[in-house]
């Protein structure tokens, strides 16, 4: 059941999922943002393949002030509906609001230091994101170079144990090592692959592997 809700409009939409603003009445300050996805019959196909309710599991076994927060999840006859704490932007976002394009060293240490923190807790658990990238670091405020961080979006995340490797190719191909795209196997090592680049995306605003391909531009 549903608890009494107040969409106000639609954000975005990804691939299947639809994201609104909402605000729960019993918490009228408590910005939240729900993912409402369109169930199959078998949940066991869900499309994309288990994504978001890959992203529930991982985030009721999780506790960290660097981890978006799950609010709720609750289903309806044709609805998954899952709703995560309302953060104000992202890192992408963050370095595109730039005149150059990119961040200081000053702040990418700042920021840097809040991801690996997330990111040691994760991986202590034996969990790995599989996509970490600007777009999946969401920031508590877009008017300071100092803002708080939180890795979001576990929708490609898996339970890696030490011993063991996966093959499936996962994430995003810009932030993925080559051992993933060439399905030679990959453990929690991969998310280490994607802090770097995420540390030459931003400070320099380009790709790393792709001279003189800037980030602004990729995007259009």
């Amino acid at each position: 059941m549903l608890p009494k809700l107040s969409y106000m409009r639609q954000i975005d939409e990804v691939q299947a999922a639809s994201i609104f603003f909402r605000a729960m009445r019993k918490i009228m300050i408590d910005l939240c943002q729900i993912s409402c996805q369109q169930k199959v019959d078998d949940l066991a196909h869900f499309a994309p393949p288990g994504r978001s309710l890959n992203c529930v599991a991982i985030l009721q076994r999780v506790c960290h002030s660097g981890i978006v927060r799950l609010e709720f999840m609750c289903e309806t006859k044709d609805k998954i509906f899952v709703v995560m704490e309302k953060l104000n932007g992202d890192m992408l976002e963050m370095i595109l609001s730039q005149a150059a394009g990119r961040l200081d060293e000053r702040a990418t240490r700042f920021l840097l230091v809040q991801i690996l923190s997330a990111l040691q807790y994760l991986h202590k658990q034996g969990i790995a994101h599989c996509d970490l990238k600007p777009e999946n670091v969401l920031l508590s405020e877009m008017n300071t170079n100092f803002p708080q961080t939180k890795i979001c979006d576990f929708g490609y995340a898996r339970f890696i144990p030490e011993s063991q490797f996966r093959k499936t190719i996962v994430g995003t191909p810009a932030y993925l090592p080559p051992e993933v795209l060439l399905r030679q196997g990959y453990n929690k090592s991969l998310d280490m692959w994607s802090v770097g680049v995420i540390i030459y995306v931003t400070l320099s605003g380009t790709f790393p592997f792709n001279e003189g391909d800037e980030v602004r531009a990729s995007l259009q």
